[in-house]
């Protein structure tokens, strides 16, 4: 039997960002030292600030309100993620979360899934977006993931060339659906009957003023969802069998 993730660290990674960023003859304020560490709670405004920094995300995010800060606690709370800041003089420049997903498939390997990569406009082009991904593959090494996986959106090219020059394949094709908010924020929400489908809704799970539809007290169907594809890029840590 493989042991659970140990117990999260307070452990911080530095790394002097100025032989990258002297190249380029940027000021320096921006050849500062980064430091690589977990994220608290007060860094919350500004992460969403960068995930907002961006074609797709600005459409994505919203003002920081008490359900950004509920997410954070989860995700605080959680021994098998990692939310990841970049700081530079003082200020968050660069994120990414990585969360260790146990499953049965390939003996049971335990495998790191890395999401919501995000560098500032100012700091690109610096490397710090490799070492962020460096920093998440020791760390899921760490905790014995045999593999390494992340999903990037297909109207981000480069994206998906820089993932591949870290040793990312596009072995996979990613699938989304996305699943309405029926009752509002996801900390809200009431817990569904285990055996529900996914989409369901029942009379008794929807708000007062929502329209009933079908038979009396059986299922309705939620608005239609979107399926979205996107490219999945696999790291693999170590020669594994093929597998899903």
């Amino acid at each position: 039997m493989r042991a659970v993730p140990r117990a999260r660290s307070n452990r911080a990674a530095h790394y002097d960002g100025r032989v990258a960023d002297q190249r380029d003859g940027s000021p320096a304020s921006s050849r500062a030292p980064i430091l690589l560490r977990e994220a608290r709670r007060e860094d919350v405004p500004e992460i969403v600030a960068l995930l907002a920094d961006d074609l797709l995300g600005a459409g994505r995010e919203g003002p920081v309100d008490d359900t950004y800060v509920a997410a954070f606690g989860q995700i605080e709370a959680d021994p098998r993620s990692r939310l990841l800041v970049a700081e530079r003089d003082g200020r968050v420049v660069g994120t990414l979360q990585l969360t260790m997903v146990p499953g049965l498939s390939r003996h049971g390997m335990l495998r790191g899934q890395i999401e919501a990569v995000r560098v500032a406009a100012g700091q690109r082009g610096q490397q710090l977006g490799r070492r962020m991904i460096e920093w998440a593959i020791e760390v899921a090494r760490g905790e014995g993931c045999g593999l390494l996986q992340l999903t990037s959106d297909k109207r981000r090219p480069d994206a998906i060339r820089f993932y591949e020059s870290l040793g990312f394949t596009a072995s996979h094709e990613g699938l989304k659906l996305p699943l309405p908010r029926v009752l509002g924020s996801w900390q809200a929400r009431r817990p569904r009957p285990a055996l529900m489908r996914c989409g369901d809704r029942r009379a008794e799970d929807l708000p007062a003023s929502a329209p009933r539809g079908g038979p009396a007290g059986g299922p309705r169907r939620s608005h239609a969802c979107v399926r979205e594809s996107w490219v999945c890029l696999r790291w693999l840590g170590r020669a594994s069998p093929a597998a899903g």
